[in-house]
């Protein structure tokens, strides 16, 4: 999965996606042409390859110390416009989008626009409770569309096991991220 961390101009505006310290490109024409430009590029490049599951558009767009309010009604669209260049070149590969706020939030999004999407939480630091994950649950019933968890961990060995058999049971597929905090016992190997 080809999942960009580092949008032009920031998606996030934090530490995690290398940026000036904004998220320029929902405001920026410059940033926002460069960053479907090259959503454009990578699919053609990998277009006809099998080994790729498909194309992660941002990674937890827009930090929680922006007005999200504010960011938050921009990340569709811009998803809208990088899915349409993606789908000049690549009507195959999946498009992977992360809900708005550090990829929690997805009252953000309309009804699907493309017949090939998976919408992906991120959860860190919550009860691993039905509760925590039901909007996410709700909103994938509402469109008949999958949902995906696609980033968590720096918590318990029970904690992760327990949280991993609530997705399991509610059929939601997962992704732990074992490296994130590599000096810590929630990591899966102390250094």
């Amino acid at each position: 999965m080809l999942d960009l961390h580092a949008a032009p101009g920031g998606q996030t505006g934090a530490n995690i996606d290398d940026s000036y310290g904004y998220p320029f490109v929902y405001e920026s024409t410059y940033y926002t042409d460069m960053t479907v430009q090259l959503w454009r590029a990578l699919a053609q490049r990998y277009k006809d390859e099998t080994i790729i599951l498909g194309y992660e558009l941002f990674n937890e767009p827009i930090a929680s110390d922006f007005n999200t309010s504010y960011f938050s009604p921009m990340l569709e669209p811009l998803y809208k416009k990088i899915t349409t260049a993606i789908r000049e070149v690549d009507k195959n590969h999946m498009i992977i989008l992360d809900g708005a706020v550090w990829a929690s939030q997805f009252q953000w999004f309309g009804t699907p626009f493309d017949s090939n999407l998976v919408y992906t939480f991120h959860k860190y630091w919550v009860d691993a409770t039905q509760n925590n994950i039901q909007d996410y649950i709700d909103f994938g019933n509402k469109y008949n569309v999958p949902i995906w968890m696609g980033e968590s961990g720096e918590n318990s060995d029970t904690w992760i096991e327990t949280f991993r058999v609530l997705l399991e049971k509610n059929g939601v597929g997962w992704a732990f991220w074992p490296y994130k905090k590599l000096n810590s016992d929630s990591c899966i190997r102390k250094f």
